[in-house]
């Protein structure tokens, strides 16, 4: 993880986030008992790498996330900002 890196988080402290966001898959919830046609979403992998800070040295993972997190996540980033 480069210091000039696009994707690269941090506050100069010695932590650094890699994340990137992949692979968009159409999924669908399963609908429900009385065997009606569930929503469709489509969800994307997220992985991450961290180095130092809070996260640990290392840590590191891939869940995968539905679009709508995504709306809710940048909504929070804009008023830490």
């Amino acid at each position: 993880m480069g210091q000039n890196d696009d994707d690269d988080v941090g506050d100069g402290g010695g932590c650094a986030l890699r994340v990137s966001v992949t692979s968009p898959e159409k999924l669908s919830d399963g609908g429900s008992a009385l065997g009606r046609f569930g929503k469709t979403f489509v969800a994307f992998e997220v992985a991450f790498q961290a180095a130092g800070g809070p996260f640990g040295d290392g840590a590191q993972g891939a869940p995968r996330r539905r679009f709508r997190d995504f709306v809710a996540l940048a909504d929070r980033l804009v008023r830490c900002v």
